[in-house]
């Protein structure tokens, strides 16, 4: 595998689950009061958009990196310079992943209570 694959799968392998992620959640402004007073209640509706953007922030960061390091690793002015090329950009992505991790790890806890809620439809009379 080349140097310009290399790095164009690492950054898709970071930044595909991000956007998954992103994408998992619907938008605060679509969804039903009650929804929302309960995500408010039970994990923060403040901290969730915050820790989503970051979320976004980083896979935009990730391919940001990748865009800027492949044209420098097809450029393979020796081995050696293609391997750190390839380096620079895997430790790039990887202080990306590192500065989000406490927002990965909220996401993951707030989906984890969010899964333990019943389902309850807001619509119906009580």
């Amino acid at each position: 595998m080349t140097a310009v694959r290399k790095i164009h799968s690492v950054a898709d392998n970071l930044a595909n689950p991000m956007i998954s992620y992103v994408k998992a959640f619907p938008s605060f402004d679509l969804i039903h009061p009650f929804d929302r007073e309960i995500i408010d209640l039970t994990v923060g509706v403040d901290m969730l958009k915050k820790s989503l953007g970051a979320v976004d922030w980083a896979r935009k960061e990730v391919l940001m990196i990748s865009t800027k390091y492949v044209p420098k690793a097809r450029a393979r002015k020796s081995a050696e310079n293609t391997m750190k090329i390839m380096s620079e950009a895997y430790t790039k992505m990887t202080n990306v992943v590192r500065q989000i991790a406490k927002n990965l790890d909220f996401l993951i806890s707030a989906r984890s209570i969010f899964r333990n809620l019943p389902n309850v439809d807001a619509d119906l009379p009580v």
